[in-house]
């Protein structure tokens, strides 16, 4: 049967019957050859490296990725890559640094008063002063984090204590209300002139 009627009958063009009868001897199917395609930038190697540097330093800047792997290519293509992978470029939360003692004891605090009903915290007032730095204050950290894991503490910036250009502050909230904000004043008296608890507001 002529290659036209064939497509006629089967409903495709006659180039495709074509192609059909001439591939058929060779490959015994119907089928077309896979394309080759461009080839990935990044082999498996390269993406099993990146995946080590950045459990290493979760924080490490693009820039600094690419010479550590010794890769030629883009951020871009790292970025997209990354995020294929469910790895997100993105701002570093914060929180305060906490030494093991003080984190003992907030979660000694945490475990004392977890099960008081709502109407117990009616009656607490609580207060903290807060360091406010200007000019010099620690940089804003982008991190590498898999997807939902952005609180765990190895992907979290530690907030540290400025030395220079500061003001400390200090406020109280309660259930239905909150106090102003009070700057503090540092103390003349004291070995370098901060703030002490003989301080008044």
């Amino acid at each position: 049967m002529a290659p036209w009627r064939i497509a006629f009958e089967e409903g495709v063009s006659p180039g495709s019957v074509s192609g059909i009868i001439r591939r058929y001897p060779i490959q015994k199917n119907a089928s077309s050859c896979g394309r080759s395609g461009r080839p990935p930038k990044l082999s498996d190697r390269n993406k099993r490296a990146i995946f080590r540097v950045i459990r290493k330093d979760p924080f490490i800047e693009m820039q600094d990725l690419i010479v550590a792997v010794d890769l030629n290519v883009s951020k871009r293509t790292i970025l997209r890559w990354l995020k294929h992978e469910g790895i997100h470029h993105q701002r570093a939360l914060r929180q305060p640094l906490l030494t093991p003692t003080i984190a003992e004891k907030r979660l000694n605090f945490a475990r004392m008063y977890k099960d008081e009903p709502e109407s117990f915290w009616k009656h607490w007032i609580s207060s903290d002063e807060s360091t406010i730095a200007r000019g010099d204050g620690e940089k804003q950290e982008w991190g590498l984090c898999p997807k939902g894991q952005r609180l765990e503490i190895q992907y979290v910036q530690p907030k540290g204590k400025p030395s220079r250009h500061s003001q400390m502050f200090w406020g109280a909230i309660s259930f239905p209300s909150r106090s102003s904000l009070w700057p503090l004043r540092g103390n003349p008296t004291s070995a370098r002139g901060g703030v002490t608890t003989h301080c008044i507001l």
